[in-house]
């Protein structure tokens, strides 16, 4: 199968000014960060990140690729992509789960072997959920993707959400670990506040962001999903205000319901026409 066939260059996200922005994105992808700064929380671990990326500058680090976990929603694609945009490299993106079988391990070997992609700039290998390659618990394909991580040229990133996982056990001593941890509800409130502002919206309260942050419980993703299930369209976010009627479910969080958004989130966010993004967060 030829490597065009399922691997593409990561396409540059829009600079345009908010008011051009393509309507019918996602919020999560449509305010997913371009630069570290942007990304919410986590600065420590963010600076670590940067260190990494900055020793292929003055020549090739001991460990050659990056490894970032932590659950679900946490950034670890956007802290991906937005170290890529400030070191001015070029994401070539895989998800290790797309390949169950030794060929992932053999196309990362082929791309590392080069450093500039067609464009000319410096690549970075993206693999996401690297978890669900098949085959990386046996020891012959574990070994052979950990040669490759020794000898690569280009840098390589993998992401991962359990570092505890068995497959793992081979890899990790060959990658820089960073763990990204659940993101505080008071940086979430800040954030969305951010994407309400682009968006010409305001909440009437902060309390109406405190309980979408609450029960999102560190994934900005879905707290992102679920602002903008209740905020796309709107001037004024009310506590208690009704959602249209197709995505009522979804209003029961800001009612105060015991039951919390987490077993309405799909079918709401379905019915106004809001799709969850593809790459992990």
């Amino acid at each position: 199968m030829s490597l065009a066939n399922w691997i593409e260059p990561a396409k540059p996200e829009a600079e345009a000014a908010p008011a051009k922005r393509e309507v019918g994105l996602p919020w999560c992808e449509k305010y997913r960060p371009t630069k570290l700064a942007e990304v919410a929380g986590n600065p420590a671990v963010i600076a670590e990140a940067k260190k990494w990326a900055e020793q292929w500058v003055s020549g090739k680090p001991k460990k050659k690729a990056l490894l970032v976990y932590g659950n679900v929603g946490t950034g670890k694609t956007s802290l991906a992509y937005a170290l890529a945009d400030e070191m001015g490299w070029e994401v070539i993106e895989m998800n290790a789960s797309d390949k169950r079988n030794q060929e992932v391990v053999q196309q990362i070997a082929g791309l590392g072997s080069q450093t500039r992609s067609f464009s000319g700039k410096i690549k970075v290998i993206l693999v996401e959920e690297i978890e669900g390659l098949s085959g990386v618990s046996d020891r012959g394909a574990s070994q052979a993707l950990a040669d490759v991580i020794k000898n690569t040229a280009a840098p390589i990133i993998l992401t991962c959400n359990d570092l505890g996982n068995k497959k793992l056990s081979g890899l990790k001593v060959h990658c820089e670990q960073v763990q990204l941890r659940k993101v505080a509800a008071g940086t979430i409130v800040q954030l969305m506040k951010g994407i309400l502002d682009k968006e010409g919206c305001k909440a009437e309260g902060v309390s109406v962001l405190q309980k979408i942050a609450d029960n999102a419980d560190g994934d900005v993703r879905s707290a992102v999903n679920d602002l903008q299930a209740i905020a796309q369209g709107e001037k004024i976010v009310k506590g208690r205000q009704r959602l249209p009627r197709a995505a009522g479910p979804a209003n029961r969080c800001l009612q105060g319901d015991a039951e919390d958004i987490q077993g309405y989130r799909l079918q709401g966010m379905q019915a106004c026409g809001v799709g969850f993004g593809r790459r992990a967060a």
